[in-house]
C-alpha cells in the first residue's frame, strides 16, 4: 500500500474512532463544590466510561437477552502511582444468566470470593472453577500479578524542564502533563495467507480533574475539556498499536498514542487520572455491510471519469470566461466611442439649436425689408398713376396749344407749372425707389444669412469586428469542420457590418429629416422670395433709371419745363414772333411726347411690382411660420441628441461594469479550475488509487484487527464458548 493510500485509509480510521469516542459525552458537575478523594475518582470514573460504555452495554445486552448463554463481563481495577507505575490489580467478574447446578468456568486470579452471594466454587486443574448456582448471576473478585496488556505512562514538566509529579506540588509557572499509552498485546493473524504481527485494538481515555483556581489556560491535543465554574475535567484519547497495524509508521497521519495537557499553574496540586481501556470500540469498525466491492470499485473509478469530466468542463468554462471579459472589454470600448460621437453629435445640435434665434432674426429681419419694400412698391404705384395722368393732361395740353395758339399763354404757364410739379414728382418717386432698393437688399441678406443656418448632419459609427477566437475555440470544441466555422463566423460579421450600417443610415436619416421636414417649407419659401426680389429689383431698376437725373423720364421733366418757361417767356414779350412760338410749340410736342411714352413705362413697372409685392408678402409670410417650425424642429433634435448622449453615456458604464463583472467571473472560473484540478489530483485520485490495487488487502487488516477486538474477552480467563467482555480502569494516585 502506497502512501497516499495509507493516508487515506488511517485518515478515514480516525474519523471513525474519534467520532465514536469524542464528543458524546457530557459532564454534570456535583452540586458540592467541594469533592472528597472518592467523589472525584468516581467523578472522573464516569466521565471515562461514558466514551466506552455504548459499545459495552451493546454487548451486555446482546448476552443478556440470550437467556440460554452465558455471560462474563470483568473489570480489571489497577492502582498506580503519579506517574502510572502498577502497585496492585484487582479483578470483578459478573456472569449472567448462569444454568442451575454446577457450571464451568476458568480464571487465573487469586484470593478468589464471592462478593455478593453465597454461591461456592470448587478449584479444577490448572485454572479450572466449577460454580453451584441457583440460576442466580454470580459476582466474585480476585486479584493478580499479571502484567498488563496496556499501561499508562505520565510525565510532567513545569517551565520545559522535566519535573517529578512530588516535586511539582505547590509550584506555579507553564505545566505540561504527557500522559502515554503502551499496548502490549500482540498476537499472529493471517491477513491474505501471510502470518502478520498486530497489536489487540485497544481504545484508551484517560480522564484528569484540574481545580480553576489552580489550572487556567487548559489545552489538551488528543481529547476534550469540559469546564465548570470550579474545575475543569480533561478527557484524553488514544489508539496505541493502531498506527502499526494499518503500517503507517512513515506516513505523516495523526492517529493519537498519546494525549499532552498544557496550562498555567499556580500552587499546583497533582490530580488523581483514571484511565479507562477497553477493545470493544474496534469491534464495530468492520466492512461486513459491504457485500460488493467490485460494485464499490466501479463506482469510484465511474467518480474518476466524473471528475476528469468536470476538470475539464471547469477549465473550458475558465477558458470562455476569460473570452468573455476580453470581448466585455471591446464591447466597452466601442460603447466608449459611441457615447464620445454620441456628444459630439448633441454639442452640434445645441450649437445648431443656439444659433435657430440669430435664424429667427435674420428671417424678421428679411420680412421688416420685404414689409418695406411692398409699402415702397404701393407708393410707387400710387404715384405713377399720378404722373400717368399728368402726362395725359400734359399731352392733351400740348395737342391745344398746336391747335389754339390763342390759348398758348395761359397753357404756357400751366404747363410750366405743371412741368416743375413732374419733376419734382419724379424726385419723389426717386427716393421711393431708392428705399425699395434698400428694403430689396436687407431682404437679400436676411435670405443669406438665413440660408447660412441650413445644414445636414453626416454621422458615421465606429467600424464593427468581432474577435472570433473564442467562438472559432468553441466551436472547435463542439467538433464543427473547419469550413463551417469559416461560414460561421463570415456570416456572423456580415450580419454585424450590415447591422452597423443600417444603424447609420438609420441614425442619419432621423436626424436629416427632423432638419430636412422642417428646411423643406422655408426652402420654398425663400425661392418664391428670391424670384419676387429679383423680379423687383428689375423693375425698379428700369423706372429708377428713368425718374433720377440723366434718365428718359427725368430729361423730359426738364426739356419740358425748359420749354415751357421760354414759351411763357416768349409770350410774355408778346413781339408775336410766330417762327419761334412754332419751334416751342415743336419742341413741347416732342417732349409730351416722350413724356407719355415714359409715363406709360412707369405705370406698367410700377402695377407689375405691386402685382408682384403679393406672393412676395404670402411667400414672406410662408417663410416666418417655416423659420418657427424649423426652431421648433431643432429644439426638438436637441433634445433627443441630448438623450442619446446620456443614453449612450449609461451603456459606456454599463458595458464597463460588465467588462469588471466579466473580469471577475474569469478569476473566479479560473481558481474554479484550478481547485478542481487540485481536488481531483489531491483527492479523487488518491481515493481511487487506494480502491485499485489494494482494497482486499486494507479490508483485510480491518477484519483481524476487528476480530482481535472481538476474541479479546477477558484479562483473567474465561471459558471456551462463553461470551464476555472486558476493561480496564487504571487509577493514578495525586498529590496535594
Amino acid at each position: 500500500m502506497n502512501r497516499n493510500r495509507k493516508r487515506v485509509m488511517a485518515g478515514a480510521m480516525a474519523v471513525v474512532m474519534t467520532a465514536g469516542a469524542v464528543g458524546v459525552y457530557e459532564y454534570q458537575s456535583p452540586e458540592s463544590t467541594v469533592m472528597a478523594e472518592e467523589e472525584t475518582k468516581e467523578a472522573l470514573k464516569d466521565a471515562a466510561n461514558m466514551v466506552l460504555e455504548g459499545n459495552e452495554d451493546t454487548k451486555s445486552k446482546e448476552g443478556a437477552e440470550n437467556t440460554e448463554s452465558i455471560f462474563k463481563e470483568e473489570s480489571v481495577y489497577v492502582k498506580a502511582d503519579p506517574d502510572g507505575k502498577v502497585s496492585n490489580t484487582t479483578v470483578t467478574e459478573w456472569i449472567k444468566n448462569p444454568e442451575n447446578g454446577e457450571f464451568a468456568d476458568t480464571s487465573n486470579l487469586k484470593d478468589i470470593k464471592n462478593i455478593k452471594g453465597e454461591e461456592e466454587y470448587t478449584k479444577g486443574s490448572k485454572e479450572d472453577l466449577k460454580w453451584k448456582s441457583e440460576g442466580n448471576d454470580i459476582y466474585y473478585q480476585g486479584t493478580t500479578d499479571e502484567k498488563l496488556p496496556v499501561d499508562v505512562n505520565i510525565s510532567y514538566k513545569l517551565n520545559g524542564k522535566d519535573v517529578k509529579a512530588e516535586d511539582l506540588a505547590g509550584k506555579n509557572g507553564k505545566v505540561e502533563i504527557h500522559i502515554d499509552y503502551e499496548n502490549h498485546a500482540k498476537e499472529n493473524v493471517e491477513i491474505d495467507g501471510e502470518n502478520v504481527e498486530m497489536y489487540t485494538p485497544f481504545t484508551m481515555v484517560t480522564a484528569m480533574m484540574l481545580p480553576t483556581d489552580e489550572y487556567t489556560n487548559v489545552t489538551i491535543d488528543n481529547g476534550k475539556i469540559m469546564s465548570d465554574a470550579d474545575k475543569n475535567i480533561v478527557v484524553g484519547l488514544g489508539f496505541p498499536g493502531l498506527t502499526e497495524n494499518l503500517k503507517l509508521e512513515d506516513v505523516d497521519v495523526d492517529i493519537p498514542e498519546s494525549v499532552t495537557i498544557t496550562a498555567d499553574v499556580k500552587d499546583a496540586s497533582v490530580s488523581p487520572t483514571i484511565t479507562m481501556a477497553s477493545a470493544e470500540l474496534m469491534n464495530e469498525f468492520n466492512l461486513s455491510d459491504v457485500e460488493d466491492f467490485d460494485s464499490l470499485e466501479d463506482s469510484i473509478h465511474e467518480l474518476e471519469d466524473a471528475s476528469a469530466k468536470l476538470e475539464d468542463g471547469s477549465k473550458e468554462a475558465s477558458d470562455g470566461a476569460k473570452e468573455l471579459a476580453d470581448g466585455s472589454k471591446e464591447a466597452a470600448s466601442g460603447a466608449k466611442e459611441l457615447a464620445d460621437g454620441s456628444r459630439t453629435l448633441a454639442d452640434g445640435v445645441n450649437e445648431l439649436n443656439s444659433k435657430s434665434g440669430e435664424l429667427t432674426d435674420g428671417v424678421n429681419k428679411v420680412t421688416e425689408g420685404v414689409y418695406a419694400y411692398t409699402d415702397g412698391v404701393s407708393g410707387l404705384y400710387e404715384g405713377s398713376i399720378a404722373v400717368a395722368d399728368g402726362a395725359s393732361q400734359l399731352k392733351d395740353g400740348a395737342a391745344a396749344l398746336n391747335a389754339g395758339m390763342q390759348q398758348a399763354a395761359a397753357g404756357a404757364g400751366t404747363l410750366g407749372a405743371g412741368a416743375g410739379e413732374l419733376y419734382n414728382g419724379m424726385q419723389t418717386a426717386g427716393a421711393g425707389l431708392e428705399a425699395v432698393s434698400q428694403g430689396l437688399e436687407a431682404a437679400y441678406q436676411g435670405l443669406v444669412g438665413a440660408g447660412s443656418g441650413i445644414g445636414g448632419v453626416n454621422i458615421s459609427l465606429p467600424a464593427a469586428a468581432v474577435d472570433m477566437s473564442g467562438i472559432e475555440a468553441a466551436l472547435n470544441a463542439q467538433g464543427v469542420p473547419e469550413d463551417k466555422i469559416a461560414e460561421i463566423e463570415a456570416a456572423l460579421q456580415s450580419q454585424l457590418t450590415a447591422s452597423m450600417s443600417a444603424m447609420e443610415q438609420e441614425v442619419n436619416r432621423q436626424v436629416n429629416e427632423q432638419i430636412g421636414n422642417q428646411a423643406a417649407a422655408r426652402a420654398n419659401s425663400m425661392q418664391t422670395l428670391a424670384g419676387g426680389i429679383a423680379q423687383a429689383n428689375a423693375g425698379v431698376e428700369a423706372v429708377e433709371s428713368q425718374l433720377l437725373n440723366g434718365g428718359a423720364l427725368s430729361n423730359g421733366a426738364l426739356e419740358l419745363q425748359g420749354g415751357a418757361n421760354n414759351l411763357a417767356g416768349m409770350l410774355g414779350q408778346g413781339d408775336g414772333s410766330a417762327q419761334t412760338l412754332g419751334s416751342g410749340a415743336a419742341v413741347l410736342a416732342a417732349g409730351t411726347e416722350n413724356l407719355a411714352n415714359g409715363t406709360g413705362s412707369l405705370k406698367a413697372g410700377a402695377e407689375q411690382l405691386y402685382k408682384n409685392s403679393e406672393p412676395l408678402i404670402n411667400g414672406m409670410n410662408s417663410l416666418k411660420d417655416g423659420g418657427k417650425k424649423l426652431a421648433q424642429g431643432v429644439n426638438q433634435l436637441s433634445e433627443g441628441a441630448n438623450k442619446l448622449s446620456t443614453g449612450a453615456g449609461t451603456l459606456a458604464s454599463g458595458n464597463q461594469q460588465l467588462a469588471d463583472g466579466a473580469g471577475t467571473l474569469a478569476d473566479g472560473n479560473q481558481q474554479l479550475a484550478d481547485g478542481m484540478s487540485e481536488f481531483k489530483t489531491s483527492g479523487i485520485d488518491k481515493l481511487t488509487d487506494v480502491f485499485d490495487n489494494d482494497i482486499q488487502s486494507v479490508k483485510s487488516r480491518i477484519d483481524a484487527m476487528s476480530e482481535l477486538g472481538k476474541n479479546y474477552k477477558s484479562f483473567a480467563g474465561i471459558k471456551e464458548g462463553m461470551n464476555g467482555s472486558t476493561k480496564f480502569i487504571i487509577e493514578t494516585e495525586g498529590i496535594e
